[in-house]
């Protein structure tokens, strides 16, 4: 029977628990993800680099820190793609219901530094789950209510989007005598200092 060659596997949560360091060359394979690192010989495997094909966004990140929005900053693997202002998931592991959408502000080396700007849940996890992930909630305004539905015509209607693209809420913002005027005689007509578009029927 010829020779075999079986790489050291083991799941995600139990090689970050040990965080070995590999030998030079040596492979070690996730076998709940099916990703796998190489070894360099000094390198302990919370700190080695993924070498999947394809994904450079996804990692995990065992530093402690808390489920509120703000600045934070995270150790994760080098080499992944990450450049700021991209929009992010921060997960817990052990607790998906708790997680944080975020933009990130820098990523060099193994330091990726985010601003969370909607939290869902509460406590400090040490176990998170990174990835790229939808957009970062807004409130979004939309043309002039002509119908009506949203209140008078004299509304503008904004949609609240979570950072999943999903409409949350709706309302209404009035215009206020500057936004909007009626000119129906001929002379010279003077834009609103606040006004932004003119509509002439």
């Amino acid at each position: 029977m010829p020779d075999r060659i079986r790489p050291r596997g083991d799941t995600a949560a139990n090689w970050t628990s040990a965080n070995p360091v590999l030998q030079e060359r040596e492979i070690g394979i996730e076998t709940d993800t099916r990703r796998y690192k190489i070894g360099d010989g000094t390198t302990a495997w919370n700190s080695l680099s993924y070498n999947q094909i394809g994904d450079r966004y996804y990692t995990t990140s065992t530093t402690s820190q808390s489920v509120t929005n703000g600045a934070k900053t995270f150790t994760v693997s080098a080499g992944l793609a990450y450049t700021p202002q991209q929009v992010i998931q921060i997960v817990s592991t052990a607790s998906p219901a708790n997680h944080m959408h975020a933009t990130v502000t820098s990523y060099s080396g193994t330091t990726l530094v985010v601003n969370v700007d909607k939290s869902t849940g509460s406590g400090t996890f040490s176990n998170w789950t990174i990835n790229v992930g939808g957009v970062s909630a807004a409130t979004v305004p939309l043309s002039p209510d002509p119908t009506g539905v949203y209140g008078s015509a004299a509304q503008l209607a904004s949609l609240t989007v979570n950072n999943l693209g999903q409409v949350t809420a709706a309302s209404a913002v009035a215009f206020t005598a500057s936004n909007i005027q009626a000119f129906a005689a001929s002379g010279t007509w003077t834009k609103p200092l606040n006004a932004k578009r003119v509509k002439v029927e």
